[in-house]
C-alpha cells in the first residue's frame, strides 16, 4: 500500500516499508532529528533521495543556490564557470553563435 504522512495522516502516494537500523545509527539519527526538528522518517527519505539522485547523476535542487555557498566558494564557482565557458568557446570549430 502506498501512503504519505501529512500532519500525522497517511496519503496514498508513498509506499510503506520497514527499515532495520543498527542501534548506534538509530541513536545518531534521533539526535539529528531532534537538532533539526525533522522526523526520523523525513531524514530517512531525504537520505534515500540523495543516494538515488547521486546514483543517477542528478544534482540536488539547491546545490547551486547562493545562500548555500560561502562567498569564496561562490566566487570560485563563478570563476570556474567563466573559465570553462571561455575554453568551450575557444575550442569550437565553428565560430558562429551557438544555438543555445
Amino acid at each position: 500500500m502506498k501512503a504519505r504522512i501529512v500532519s500525522g495522516r497517511f496519503k496514498r502516494d508513498m509506499a510503506s516499508t520497514s527499515v532495520y537500523l543498527p542501534e548506534d545509527v538509530r541513536e545518531r539519527l534521533d539526535a539529528v532529528a531532534a537538532r533539526t526538528g525533522k522526523t526520523r522518517n523525513a531524514l530517512i527519505v531525504e537520505a534515500c533521495r540523495r543516494v538515488v539522485n547521486e546514483a543517477l547523476g542528478e544534482w540536488p535542487e539547491d546545490f547551486f543556490l547562493e545562500t548555500r555557498l560561502s562567498r569564496s566558494d561562490l566566487a570560485e564557482l563563478r570563476a570556474a564557470g567563466a573559465e570553462m565557458d571561455q575554453a568551450i568557446r575557444e575550442g569550437r570549430r565553428s565560430k558562429r553563435k551557438a544555438p543555445l
